[in-house]
C-alpha cells in the first residue's frame, strides 16, 4: 500500500497527517478536502478493493 499524505483538513483547516482526531468533524477524524486522486480518509492513493483504517466505513472514498 501506498504510504500516507499530509492532507489538509476540510472541517479545521489543519496540514495533517491521518489519525488525529478533530474537534470540527462530525467523525471526530481529520478528513482531507478532495482532490480527485487521494482518498479523504488516508490520503493514499485511490483503489477500490482495498480498505481504509481511517475511514468510518474501512472503505476508501473520494468524497462523502
Amino acid at each position: 500500500m501506498a504510504e500516507n499524505r499530509k492532507m489538509i483538513c476540510r472541517y479545521c483547516g489543519a496540514d495533517h497527517f491521518p489519525g488525529p482526531t478533530c474537534q470540527h468533524s462530525p467523525t471526530k477524524k481529520h478528513v482531507g478536502v478532495c482532490n480527485g486522486v487521494n482518498c479523504i480518509y488516508c490520503g493514499t492513493k485511490f483503489v477500490i478493493p482495498q480498505t481504509c483504517q481511517h475511514s468510518p466505513d474501512k472503505r476508501h472514498k473520494l468524497d462523502n
